[in-house]
Parts: C-alpha cells; structure tokens; sequence
C-alpha cells in the first residue's frame, strides 16, 4: 500500500459538492450504484487494472447523467459507505479526448474520497458495491464529477455541460473512524463523546490549560492486527480531527464539518504529532498542547504508512 500524499490534480477529484441523482438507481446491495451506458460503454482501456491506462473514446463523448462500467471486478473486500476509498485515476475531457490529470505516475499517491452522500452522487454512485482491485470507467457531466464550485476554480475554460472521463481503479479503503472499544481518559482531560456516526463533541474544564503535553488513547483500536499500523514521527497520516480552543472553547478546525479526512505526507509537520507517535490505525487519541495557546485535538487515525525512501 502506498502511502497518501496532499494532492494537487487530485483535489480537481476529492473535492466534490453535491450533485444531482439522475443516472442512479436503488438495489437491495447498497444504496445507489450507477449504471453501463452506451457512453461508458464506449470508452476502451489499453491497460490492466493496477497499471497506467490508456484510454480512447469516440469524439466528441456528450453526456447528461453518470454512467459506468466495470472493466475489471476485483477480488478484494467490497467498498461501503463511510468507508474511506484510496483510488487511482485518469481524468480526460470528453470533447477532445484531452488528459486533464492523473495519479497514475512513478511515485505518485492515490487519491481519497470519503464514501457518503455529501461526497457528491457521481462518486458515491460510482463507487457504491464496488470492490478492491475494481477498474470503472465513469463518464458524467463536470459538475457531476467535480460539483459546481470545483469545476469552476480548477477547469474554468471547459464550462458547467462538457463531459468528463475517468478511468478509476479502486487501490484500498480504511474505515473513516475509530474502530475500538472507548476507554476512560485520564484526569486533567477534557470530556469526549461520540455520536454514532463517529463525530466527536468535546467538553472542556473550566480550569487552567496543562503545561505539559498531555495524551491519551480514548479508543482502544480493534482492528485486525495487521491493519494495525504503528504511526512514526515521520509517518504519511489519514486521520479524522476535530481541534479546539482550550482557553476560547471554540472549534478551530475539523475535518468531520470539511467533508473528508486530511491526509499528511510523511514528515509532515503536525502540532499534535507527539501525542500519536507509537499509536495505532483505528485508535481515537486525544492530545493537549501546553502553553497559553493550548489546544485539543480529538484524532482518529485512519491510516498510517511508512515514509517512501
């Protein structure tokens, strides 16, 4: 498995908003999964799944609703939602055939997309029941793909009706939470609760901020043992967090409320990265920094995978 990076192209992908239905239907295996259509159809592949696509299509592909394809079925464990999916991709556009990005390159990283209906119907649709390993071919509109807001900032020239083209293999998937039995935080912590999707709410004490770095593992990882990585100070991070003003009580910044985990290339400088060096995937692990500016942060840890090198 390699490890997942900040992205640049990706982001055209990952960063979706919601989109429309059209193009999707309801079965008894999960709860939407877009369907073949003459366009998908259309699009042939040069290479197998796991390997640099080639793909060419007739010009000009023209579509109003998500299709896919299947090209490849894979053997792995199926892709459920809430699951967060590691994928690769090439995107091109319909009219011209042109590649606008890809994450199939030496080196390169897969991209992420926490699998929920606010992700955006054209990947929720397009990854729904599918399974590790699979190749798809999705065609869409951009703003099916991209959502309104992305496909204006990152593909401006092309306009809100052209079509867009991905070739996707699904790589991996991690769970977009902690997975584990809670445990009692010690005293001097603040008090953390969980709703039953995950999202955690925190109660700060209303007294003085710590003066030393305090961390503790509110949940106790049950994972298998061998998805039980071990995070290093220069580990690449998938991690759910939720981060708060000790003296303000006030919310900074979480990832529940932006829509998607963060990922942290390795070495990657993190405030709270002490507190979970030597923890695992799957625990919850609260951490205090010292100082007048202390802050608590409430940190799932998806995923964690060695530095490349």
């Amino acid at each position: 498995m390699r490890p997942v990076a900040v992205f640049t192209v990706a982001a055209l992908i990952v960063t979706l908003t919601g989109c429309t239905t059209s193009g999707v239907v309801t079965n008894a295996d999960c709860d939407v999964a877009a369907q073949p259509g003459n366009l998908s159809n259309s699009v042939s592949v040069s290479a197998e799944a796991g390997t640099v696509p080639q793909a060419t299509f007739p010009l000009p592909l023209r579509s109003t609703e998500i299709e896919r394809t299947v090209l490849t079925k894979g053997t792995g464990d199926t892709v459920e939602t809430g699951d967060l999916v590691l994928f690769d991709y090439s995107m091109y556009e319909g009219t011209t055939g042109e590649k606008l990005g890809t994450s199939f390159q030496e080196g390169g990283t897969p991209a992420t997309q926490l699998l929920t209906e606010s992700a955006g119907m054209a990947l929720y649709s397009g990854l729904s029941c599918q399974t590790i390993g699979s190749r798809l071919v999705l065609t869409a509109p951009v703003a099916q793909i991209l959502g309104d807001e992305a496909a204006a900032q990152f593909l401006p020239t092309l306009g809100k009706n052209a079509t867009i083209v991905v070739v996707l293999d699904i790589v991996d998937r991690v769970l977009g939470r902690a997975a584990g039995s809670p445990r009692d935080l010690p005293n001097g912590f603040p008090v953390v609760t969980n709703t039953p999707d995950g999202r955690p709410g925190v109660t700060v004490p209303s007294v003085k901020a710590p003066d030393t770095l305090l961390s503790a593992t509110r949940i106790q990882s049950t994972l298998p043992e061998d998805e039980q990585e071990v995070v290093a100070s220069d580990s690449a991070l998938i991690l759910q967090v939720l981060a708060i003003s000790w003296d303000n009580r006030t919310v900074i910044s979480s990832t529940w409320e932006d829509g998607t985990p963060g990922n942290f290339a390795s070495g990657t400088e993190l405030p709270y990265i002490d507190g979970l060096t030597g923890k695992k995937a799957g625990d919850q692990v609260v951490v205090v920094t010292p100082g007048p500016n202390s802050m608590i942060y409430v940190v799932d840890i998806l995923g964690a995978y060695p530095a490349q090198g």
